[in-house]
């Protein structure tokens, strides 16, 4: 069976085109095709294979030529983050590992653009504290170039890949996921007819669909390590933390077992977080009554 050539730069690598050559190499080896990568700076042996990425100075998806650094108008989305090779090979091939142009569009917002930005110098979030900077994808390839050393740059170059292969199955997994999950817990919702405590029988992801339903205060779920049952509050917004419509008292945060038993007056209490954010119970009947315990309070 012939092998299906991918040509990219040689040297140090980057996210963009580690993605970009993870999303083609997934598609391919989907379709059963073997794969060569080929990483040089030899514009002449680049283009002689199936693939240019991230190397040759032309976009022309016609011949398969996805190089972003070229002068080319075309290269720069609407929203002003311009394409880096990542998101060109996304754009054209993205939809041959998703279920949906939904999900292509969420793993474009979610990975795609972020990865571009940062290759083109595109700043996406504001500086909060001084000398404090954000640990993104960008340095942990380039800890991985560093680990490995700069005279095994080809070596350094497959380890990243495999990591940026998973990354990218994990989003799409994760999105893939969500999708259902929202259909899932819409008609949990309606089947307990918009509670203020919403219970899941299985793990599912929720938050953004609870937002939509300003009455639900609190979501109970059922660990998958353990027979706990988990207790969070639902939020108004989508901020990590904080933004709760119900809060567990002061005097049970950072609690556990018979400490909380006490302060809460509930015997199967197992844990309070300490930020609020989630209550652990031994049973579903258990963790209803911590939360029927803080609407009571809080009413």
């Amino acid at each position: 069976m012939k092998k299906i050539t991918i040509a990219t730069h040689g040297g140090f690598y980057h996210a963009d085109d580690l993605f970009a050559v993870a999303t083609l190499k997934l598609i391919l080896e989907k379709d059963g095709k073997k794969v060569e990568i080929v990483r040089t700076r030899d514009l002449k042996l680049a283009l002689k294979c199936d693939y240019c990425v991230d190397v040759g100075r032309e976009y022309n998806p016609v011949k398969n030529r996805y190089d972003h650094h070229q002068v080319d108008e075309t290269l720069i989305r609407e929203n002003s983050i311009p394409y880096a090779a990542f998101g060109l090979i996304w754009k054209h091939f993205g939809q041959h590992l998703v279920s949906s142009k939904e999900i292509q569009e969420i793993i474009e917002k979610k990975l795609v653009q972020p990865i571009d930005a940062m290759d083109n110098a595109v700043t996406l979030s504001t500086k909060n504290f001084e000398n404090i900077n954000e640990y993104n994808i960008a340095s942990a390839i380039y800890a991985i170039s560093q680990y490995h050393g700069v005279s095994n740059l080809n070596e350094s170059f497959y380890t990243s890949l495999e990591l940026c292969k998973q990354i990218l199955v994990g989003e799409i997994n994760q999105a893939e996921d969500k999708h259902k999950s929202r259909q899932i817990v819409n008609e949990e919702i309606k089947k307990q007819n918009t509670p203020s405590i919403l219970i899941l029988d299985k793990y599912h992801t929720w938050k953004e669909v609870v937002l939509e339903y300003p009455t639900i205060k609190f979501v109970l779920y059922p660990d998958i390590n353990t027979s706990n049952w988990y207790l969070q509050p639902a939020k108004n917004t989508k901020d990590d933390f904080g933004g709760y419509r119900a809060n567990f008292p002061v005097s049970w945060l950072g609690k556990e077992h018979q400490e909380l038993a006490e302060v809460s007056g509930i015997e199967e209490a197992v844990f309070c977080h300490k930020s609020g954010y989630l209550a652990v119970a031994k049973t579903k009947e258990s963790g209803i009554k911590l939360a029927m315990a803080v609407l009571n309070l809080q009413s």
